[in-house]
């Protein structure tokens, strides 16, 4: 079998070197994320924050865990990227989506129990430009976009 298979059909076994892995990886991301031009040029960051009130940590436990199954279920939809609170002090969160518009982070933070519960005085939705990452390649939703 050779070196960078990844199937030996005579021993059923899959076999899955390193340069196999990072040669997937970037299969997938090319055919993921450039797809289509339309879709390449409105996908982009949005960053979600949470200015919270004074104790926050403290206030928060007894919705804690239904914040996070919201969370859960908006990453597994593939809108949230990845969030949490900023610490000293924790006084802010931010929670990242991926998408073609804020809309997702938007309609996240109003069904958000955090948010209902009055543990967030305001939040507020930006895009976000990334310049550098291992996503940096990606354009962000605002590249293309003419400031007037």
């Amino acid at each position: 079998m050779d070196q960078n298979a990844f199937c030996d059909a005579a021993s059923g076994y899959l076999k899955v070197s390193a340069t196999s892995l990072c040669r997937t990886r970037n299969v997938v991301r090319y055919f993921f994320y450039r797809h289509t031009p339309d879709k390449e040029a409105t996908m982009g960051y949005y960053a979600l924050f949470y200015h919270v009130v004074d104790g926050f940590v403290e206030h928060r436990l007894p919705f804690r865990e239904a914040h996070l199954a919201h969370a859960r279920h908006a990453a597994s939809r593939g809108e949230l990227a990845l969030g949490g609170a900023l610490a000293e002090p924790a006084d802010t969160a931010l929670i990242v989506f991926r998408g073609d518009s804020p809309e997702a982070a938007k309609a996240f933070a109003e069904k958000d129990p955090y948010v209902r519960n009055g543990l967030v005085h305001r939040w507020e939705v930006r895009p976000w430009n990334v310049v550098v990452g291992a996503d940096a390649d990606i354009p962000s939703a605002t590249a293309n976009r003419r400031v007037s």
